[in-house]
């Protein structure tokens, strides 16, 4: 066992004590009992400014489980990451060591590049990673991304921009890989005549004053036909209400942290007709969530766990980390709330994931409408 592996062992033990057991497993479904259990641990922001998401993907998976026919043997054991790498570092170790877990679902792209690199010291614990980062899976074959690529979320958004005959597009971003790679991808994507600028490169996520940028947009020569509003969620409205004080009435596109229903609130109708691309699910799967929980805030993620958790508990003879991704790999065309999954290999990088359908949503009303 490495020094580092040593350290972390160490960190969790000190928090398992000093937190009264705070990161012992949470069980939401009862395990029948008929045969070996299969133990899953989830690693979710369920404290923090990224709670909202941790909740939805939760409430997905507590859905399936309580959805699952008897003879589920699957048990789900969750630990609270908080979006931080440190913490959700000590939370894959333990439930690798202590738990003895055979895969670990974890969210979010800096939690997982935190825990990718100590994949290999636990050779009989898999990572389902639900990240963006298509570099995590050449670190160890027993990684494997749970979501699509954000080139496909790129193309679909310029799609739309491209119907909507808008060519030159100024971006506010906040620093962040995933909005990173967006962008990237959305400037290696367009074509002659198209163009896309970096305005705003906001440092913090939790910075809320936007008026300089907006009005370097508003005061450009560029006469931009459209901003994408890379923000996270708690700035996103702040940015429509500044967006509205100064009269600027351009067509807007996002990210998929347009989600969040209180961003939506707070800007009002200065959002509608704003769109994104993102995953979708169906408005009988938004009516079981809201009856089960009382919200659909972040629904899409709410889907995507609850379609990982249903290929574990749907799945025929899975009894450790390598019977649960060889079996992944075979998934072509699986039904799942979001659409049809399918895995893939990318010929680009060899990234192993999902591939999933992507489609233009936009606000319209103060709700989230689908529009193909």
């Amino acid at each position: 066992m490495t020094k580092n592996i040593k350290i972390v062992l160490a960190a969790i033990i000190v928090i398992i004590v000093v937190a009264g057991g705070y990161t012992m497993s949470k069980k939401d479904a009862s395990v029948e009992q008929g045969g070996a259990v299969l133990k899953i641990g989830v690693v979710l922001p369920l404290s923090g400014p990224f709670a909202e998401y941790g909740d939805a993907v939760k409430n997905g998976i507590v859905l399936a489980q309580k959805e699952a026919t008897k003879n589920n043997n699957v048990e789900f054991i969750f630990e609270d990451g908080q979006y931080d790498s440190k913490i959700s570092l000590s939370a894959y170790t333990k439930l690798a060591t202590i738990d003895k877990v055979q895969a670990v679902y974890v969210f979010g792209d800096g939690p997982n590049q935190a825990v990718a690199p100590i994949v290999k010291d636990f050779k009989d614990t898999v990572l389902l990673a639900e990240s963006s980062l298509g570099s995590l899976t050449a670190q160890d074959s027993n990684i494997l991304r749970t979501s699509e690529r954000p080139e496909e979320l790129a193309k679909k958004a310029w799609e739309q921009l491209r119907k909507l005959k808008l060519k030159k597009i100024a971006i506010v971003k906040t620093q962040n890989q995933y909005l990173n790679m967006l962008f990237d991808s959305m400037k290696s994507q367009a074509q002659d005549g198209e163009s896309v600028v970096l305005v705003g490169d906001i440092q913090m996520w939790n910075e809320t004053n936007f008026r300089t940028t907006l009005t370097k947009i508003k005061g450009s020569r560029e006469g931009y036909d459209a901003i994408g509003v890379y923000l996270f969620g708690g700035q996103i409205g702040q940015f429509y209400k500044q967006m509205g004080e100064l009269k600027m009435t351009q067509q807007t596109f996002g990210t998929d942290f347009f989600e969040s229903q209180s961003d939506i609130e707070v800007a009002g109708k200065l959002m509608d007709g704003a769109f994104y691309a993102h995953f979708d699910v169906s408005p009988e799967f938004k009516t079981r969530v809201a009856a089960q929980f009382g919200t659909i805030n972040q629904v899409a993620y709410t889907g995507n766990g609850y379609d990982v958790a249903r290929m574990i508990i749907e799945g025929k003879g899975l009894s450790n980390g390598q019977s649960i991704l060889d079996y992944f790999k075979t998934i072509d065309g699986y039904e799942g709330v979001l659409g049809a999954y399918t895995y893939a290999t990318s010929a680009v990088d060899g990234d192993r994931y999902f591939k999933i359908p992507v489609h233009i949503k936009e606000i319209r009303n103060g709700k989230i409408e689908t529009l193909n």
